[in-house]
């Protein structure tokens, strides 16, 4: 009876230690993927852009293949020029899949803005990173502009000597902030 309970217990470990080395080897097998240029002109320009200029887009990424199941994590940052403000990063982070097996990660950006480069963690050595498409992003920050103006009165007094000092009129000019 003792030896049967020892083979039953041995079976038992080493079936979780089999699970144990399957889930480790399948989380070892992550790989980070690269944009490789999918989904954008050849100067890094979306292809199907429906951004209106003068306003913010919205791009859609997608990592197909991913690792890790329908539940992440997934982080993509990815790396723009924006004509006259120079290189921008930007970044997502995504816990689930969405489209069969894909993720989407979205970032927002001036409308313009060129992608120079993009990763995405975890993906699969059968993974691809491509942008989709990009459309009308959210309104730009509103910001304000406060002006502060100051006044500054003179009064002109003659000179008065005070222990052998003579004092005089100290002349301000009002000044503009803002």
């Amino acid at each position: 009876m003792k030896l049967i309970r020892i083979s039953v217990l041995v079976a038992v470990i080493m079936s979780a230690a089999v699970v144990t080395v399957l889930v480790n080897s399948t989380e070892a097998g992550a790989v980070t993927v690269n944009w490789t240029g999918n989904g954008t002109d050849e100067n890094g320009a979306c292809s199907d852009n429906t951004a209106v200029s003068g306003g913010t887009q919205e791009w859609l990424f997608i990592l197909t293949n991913p690792i890790n199941g329908p539940d992440g994590p997934w982080d993509l940052t990815a790396h723009f020029q924006v004509p006259g403000d120079g290189i921008i990063t930007r970044t997502a982070h995504v816990t689930q899949e969405q489209g069969n097996g894909a993720v989407h990660l979205t970032v927002v950006t001036p409308f313009g803005a060129l992608l120079q480069d993009a990763s995405v963690t975890n993906g699969s050595g059968n993974s691809n990173l491509t942008v989709s498409h990009c459309t009308p992003g959210p309104p730009e920050e509103d910001t304000t502009t406060t002006t502060t103006t100051t006044t500054t009165t003179t009064t002109t007094q003659p000179p008065t000597e005070v222990g052998g000092i003579t004092t005089s009129t100290v002349t301000a000019q009002p000044s503009f902030t803002g």
